[in-house]
């Protein structure tokens, strides 16, 4: 299952040597504690990992309603199952909204 959240702080602070990105999630929420799960599950099945994968899609204007879907846990309970949410998998199998 996919998770995802509508961010209102996000900062790049690099991209050489690696893409580093900083943001702040409500904790408790939803999305904070899918991060904490899955990270948790990919470093049980492969030890000393240090990271897990995640995809940022920047949302412009006319898409307002994308980001209203995902900031609305009690309306929108699993966005990537809404019709109106078109998205496709990236090489690594994460989902780039469209």
């Amino acid at each position: 299952m996919y998770h995802g959240a509508t961010l209102s702080s996000f900062t790049s602070i690099a991209l050489d040597p690696y893409p580093l990105v900083a943001f702040s999630l409500r904790i408790p929420s939803r999305m904070a504690t899918a991060l904490n799960s899955h990270v948790d599950q990919a470093r049980a099945e492969m030890p000393g990992l240090i990271s897990a994968h995640m995809v940022i899609n920047i949302l412009s204007a006319p898409q307002a309603d994308l980001a209203v879907k995902f900031s609305r846990a009690d309306l929108h309970p699993r966005p990537f199952e809404d019709p109106d949410v078109h998205w496709t998998k990236s090489e690594d199998g994460l989902p780039i909204l469209s």
